[in-house]
């Protein structure tokens, strides 16, 4: 059964279109593709981060010793991981910018708060939650990489400063 696309009433309109067939079976797979692929590249950020935190680590070890080599070299590999970073940030925001319809959906699992993505998967289609839940999980770790990275980040310049 496939209805007729119709301007729904904000986020979950679309997500009670989506679950009920309101898209074309062709745009279901596109966000299903989509879904997938911005999945693998928050997976990819995700390491990108972890690598990131593993040599704020081994920097502020080598500012503890007062080695300028080394901080000096840590903190060029640490910079080409944040080009990475948002280089694949911006491949998820593309990834996320196609039609209308779909770009709700997308922004919001990839981008909304975290929170709101159980509302999401309240209304997707089954093969989506699957999907939806490792975005959950994945996001959920990054956010919470993020915050140790800051934290370390505060470390270091409060050591830099105080030497």
């Amino acid at each position: 059964c496939v209805l007729p696309l119709t301007r729904p009433a904000g986020l979950q309109g679309i997500a009670l279109l989506y679950r009920i067939g309101g898209f074309l079976d062709k745009e279901r797979l596109k966000v299903k593709i989509e879904l997938e692929t911005i999945m693998i590249l928050l997976q990819r950020r995700y390491n990108l981060l972890r690598e990131i935190g593993r040599l704020t680590d081994e920097l502020a070890e080598a500012i503890e010793r007062r080695d300028t080599v080394s901080a000096a070299l840590l903190l060029g590999m640490r910079g080409e991981r944040m080009e990475l970073h948002a280089a694949c940030e911006g491949a998820i925001r593309q990834k996320a910018e196609v039609q209308l319809e779909q770009r709700r959906i997308l922004y919001a699992v990839a981008f909304g708060p975290i929170d709101q993505i159980r509302k999401w998967e309240n209304n997707a289609i089954p093969e989506d939650v699957i999907v939806m839940e490792k975005i959950l999980e994945i996001r959920s770790r990054s956010q919470t990489l993020i915050e140790q990275i800051r934290t370390k980040d505060s470390m270091v310049v409060r050591r830099v400063k105080h030497k």
